[in-house]
């Protein structure tokens, strides 16, 4: 077969190579590929580095291993895990050896392989594009359940501001099978990006994307539910967040002002401009913010806004808010 070169440490190329052994030839701290491994041999490389991963501190170790294997191998996490005959080819190692050195470097899993599951779909990920976390399902549930103006058969327009991937967008597009969306961001990429992943998914014929902030954004339409998971995160705050976070991760969608609260006011402001009386506006926010906003509508009667209730997530975090634009 054909041969490759990869740099490693010393103490890797020994390590390793005694533990396959030897389907490589170490000259110079160089590890020279010359043979395909074994289903036995590739799990003992990924077992190699989920146990590098985990001395580094590294979230989801195991997990962090299998899915970067799963993507070199083209397959699943759940046929790498049950297909024993499965060879890992001279490309795929370096490729795998490649990602896991990134992994090392705290570049998130979504990124290196390229895409993540959200709900029911598969959704592309680009950085540095706000990867969707588990509890954004959960807020994408919470409006399903609470939502009064927009079901399956009911026609109906919703806005979301700040799209990202476009997964809220996408989830509610598809149970609410007769509704229309328009998504805005300040980023072009990431409205590029829910572009992208609605089409992929067929769903773009009843989505509209535009960049824009929540301030300039204006709509012949007047929609009938509102939802964003706006930048919340206190800036003195950002710094303590996970190095996969803000290391890599947009910090504009991240950083939400002193108190965290600076687009959600935003958003508090423009509601009623941009929503029919009795319209719900769900918000995913900082645990600390339920208070604050239920105080901000109280202090602005004029926001015909009204703070109707605030859910834990399965954390036991309040972070998700339900209000109503009243008349």
């Amino acid at each position: 077969s054909s041969v490759s070169n990869v740099v490693c440490p010393t103490y890797y190329v020994r390590r390793f190579a005694s533990s396959v052994q030897q389907p490589y030839v170490i000259k110079d701290e160089r590890l020279t590929y010359v043979s395909d491994l074994s289903y036995r041999q590739a799990c003992g490389l990924m077992q190699y580095w989920i146990n590098r991963f985990e001395k580094q501190g590294i979230a989801e170790p195991q997990l962090s291993g299998e899915y970067l294997m799963a993507h070199v191998c083209s397959i699943s996490r759940s046929d790498l895990l049950n297909r024993p005959t499965r060879r890992l080819t001279n490309a795929q190692f370096i490729h795998f050896h490649q990602l896991c050195e990134r992994r090392l470097k705290r570049e998130p899993v979504q990124y290196l392989v390229g895409n993540w599951c959200f709900r029911d779909f598969i959704l592309d990920m680009r950085p540095p594009i706000l990867i969707p976390r588990p509890e954004t399902e959960e807020f994408v549930d919470f409006i399903q359940q609470n939502c009064s103006k927009i079901g399956r058969d009911k026609p109906a327009a919703f806005l979301e501001v700040g799209c990202g991937t476009g997964a809220i967008s996408i989830a509610l597009l598809a149970a609410w099978s007769s509704s229309t969306c328009t998504a805005i961001d300040i980023n072009p990429v990431a409205v590029e990006l829910t572009r992208h992943n609605a089409s992929r998914i067929g769903l773009s014929t009843r989505l509209q994307t535009e960049v824009s902030d929540i301030q300039s954004f204006s709509s012949s339409v007047k929609f009938q539910a509102l939802v964003s998971n706006p930048p919340y995160i206190p800036s003195g705050t950002v710094e303590q967040l996970e190095p996969e976070v803000k290391d890599y991760e947009d910090r504009k969608a991240l950083d939400g002002g002193p108190d965290g609260m600076d687009v959600i006011r935003l958003i508090l402001q423009r509601a009623s401009d941009l929503t029919v009386e009795g319209a719900d506006v769900f918000l995913e926010v900082d645990p600390s913010h339920p208070p604050m906003i239920q105080e901000w509508v109280h202090r602005n009667p004029n926001s015909k806004l009204k703070f109707i209730a605030a859910k834990q997530d399965l954390g036991g975090f309040m972070r998700f808010c339900h209000i109503k634009h009243q008349s």
